[in-house]
């Protein structure tokens, strides 16, 4: 089965801003190997929108398609991220859809900070 990973991220009325978002997900998509697809999305200021990207990935015949919130905190577009998931089920019967958790949540993340700041902190 076809599987697509969508990274949705906020986006920015700053274009060099959108660039570096769009950079680090093209980053992380050269080193992941399970998934068929793996596109960008935003919610504001710049396009693709989430819902052009479902659309455009289950015209390719994507039957599953796992959403990445690119986000450090939670609030109302995560909720805009389930309404659209939710509209697209209705609309894509048949392909199965997994929002995973939010950027900010992982234990990793902060690991990462932390290690980060300490060697940071000795320069």
């Amino acid at each position: 089965m076809k599987k697509a990973l969508i990274i949705v991220a906020h986006g920015s009325r700053m274009e060099s801003a959108n660039n570096e978002t769009l950079a680090f997900i093209e980053g992380v998509s050269s080193k992941l190997a399970n998934y068929s697809e793996i596109v960008s999305a935003f919610l504001e200021f710049r396009k693709p929108d989430l819902k052009t990207s479902i659309d455009a990935l289950t015209e390719k015949g994507i039957k599953e398609i796992v959403v990445f919130p690119f986000f450090l905190s939670g609030g109302s577009h995560l909720r805009d991220i389930e309404n659209c998931i939710s509209e697209a089920k209705n609309t894509h019967r048949g392909v199965t859809f997994l929002i995973t958790s939010r950027l900010g949540v992982l234990n990793e993340l902060e690991d990462f900070l932390v290690k980060y700041l300490n060697e940071f902190s000795r320069l």
